[in-house]
């Protein structure tokens, strides 16, 4: 059996101490400092016998676990997978370990909670749970004041926890402005019925603020279709509200969806009744919340989430790693994605639908 290679070794044929060889090989600030080519000789000296650190060990060292907790909501499925991704490339760069923790419930997510403290994370990253029965906000508070630093991601419970999220005031801003330039001026909004309450709402709550904002200052009427919350996607919200949008005296010419999913359950619908998308009505998603197969058409304008930004960002905040960003609170913009579902416009009136169908 080949023999294991181990600290002494590397220290030995490098001539310098175990500490030199632990200095070189860790990632914490608070080692000693080592000359440039002393920490060139050593990891030299390392790739040369394949030594592999014991992370272990190199945790007990300089007082890390090495590993770092994602906590989220299991009816968040499709943002919570593309977080992953990005949380779970920037733990490969940093040696670090990721731990997810889905909730289901209230109870869940504080179970979850207690279990993730006596891991000793070093971090955590949450997209809180809200529900209409509260939220674990004072619980958070309390493990980030007391225990291990929190980052919240999207969802913003409290002002006394750091947060990195998405300016979505500024995409329901953008998405009326994009609209008015291409001639529309009966500009609908699409949104999840919790739209008025900040708290819950979150995101849905300043993405409607941006579209009153951008229309008032446009002295255009507006239109808000509440879709409901209790249907299991979006996509069927979407699909159950078409109809509506459809028959409303208002007669839209562009609906913005504050999702995509809601965008795509609309498109759906609507094909169904014989409306064609974009000639009859322009749509734009705001949140690729669900992936949709490539060959669906026509293809989304919508706002892309920069998911690998979000989690590049809140893992560096969370563990205070060097960033190119200011402190306190982060929020990022969305990307514009021109797809094939707006068309420029003088006046279009209602959209025919099929014959036989009742809308």
């Amino acid at each position: 059996m080949k023999k294991r290679i181990t600290i002494d070794n590397v220290a030995e044929k490098a001539g310098v101490s175990k500490g030199a060889v632990w200095a070189a090989l860790s990632k914490s600030e608070k080692n000693i400092r080592l000359a440039p080519e002393t920490k060139k000789r050593i990891l030299e000296v390392t790739r040369e016998l394949g030594y592999q650190p014991n992370i272990m060990a190199q945790g007990l060292n300089c007082r890390k676990s090495f590993l770092i907790g994602f906590f989220f909501s299991e009816s968040n499925w499709h943002v919570s997978t593309q977080l992953i991704r990005s949380i779970r490339d920037i733990c490969y760069t940093q040696e670090y370990s990721l731990i997810i923790y889905p909730s289901s419930s209230l109870e869940e997510e504080r179970r979850n909670l207690e279990l993730s403290v006596k891991r000793q994370l070093d971090g955590m990253l949450t997209i809180p749970f809200i529900s209409d029965d509260g939220n674990n906000g004072d619980e958070y508070i309390r493990i980030n004041r007391d225990m291990v630093p929190v980052m919240q991601i999207i969802f913003k419970l409290s002002p006394e926890i750091p947060f990195v999220g998405i300016d979505y005031r500024k995409t329901g801003s953008e998405a009326v402005e994009y609209l008015i330039q291409k001639g529309h001026r009966r500009i609908s909004l699409i949104t999840f019925s919790n739209y008025k309450v900040p708290l819950q709402g979150a995101g849905i709550f300043s993405h409607y603020e941006g579209y009153m904002c951008a229309m008032n200052a446009a002295g255009l009427q507006t239109e808000i279709y509440p879709a409901s919350c209790a249907s299991n996607t979006g996509f069927n919200s979407g699909y159950e509200a078409a109809e509506g949008i459809l028959s409303s005296s208002y007669a839209p010419t562009a609906v913005i969806a504050k999702a995509d999913s809601l965008a795509y359950g609309m498109i759906t619908r609507f094909k169904e009744l014989g409306v064609r998308i974009p000639e009859d009505i322009s749509i734009i998603g705001c949140a690729d919340d669900m992936v949709f197969p490539e060959c669906l058409v026509p293809e989304l304008t919508n706002f892309s989430v920069p998911f690998k930004s979000i989690g590049d960002t809140a893992f560096k905040k969370c563990l205070n790693l060097p960033m190119d960003v200011s402190s306190g609170d982060i929020y990022l913009y969305q990307k514009f994605e021109k797809g094939e579902t707006v068309r420029d416009c003088g006046n279009i009136s209602m959209p025919k639908v099929k014959e036989g169908v009742s809308i």
